[in-house]
């Protein structure tokens, strides 16, 4: 099952993370893999079959080439400062 959790508004936000099976096609457009998604969702949790669809959004999460976050000032504009990861990314010591 992909991540889940609770806003702090009380909405369950999932998150389907496979970008691979998205494409322009009707049958894999974000629409029908969201969809997919939550039903499947629904068929996970207890009482799921109560829960609304209330929207999809579909966006690329940034994922640096070698899987290693990218945090500091950059060469190629002044000032600019980053800090991108895959958000599944965990600090360890």
């Amino acid at each position: 099952m992909q991540p889940v959790r609770l806003s702090c508004a009380g909405y369950v936000v999932a998150f389907h993370s496979d970008s691979d099976e998205i494409d322009e096609s009707e049958e894999n457009g974000p629409e029908a893999v969201g969809k997919r998604a939550f039903d499947t969702l629904r068929r996970s949790l207890k009482d799921g079959n109560h829960l609304e669809l209330e929207s999809i959004k579909v966006g690329l999460r940034p994922m640096p080439e070698d899987g290693y976050p990218i945090v500091g000032f950059q060469d190629h504009v002044k000032g600019l400062y980053l800090t991108v990861m895959h958000s599944p990314i965990r600090w360890r010591r």
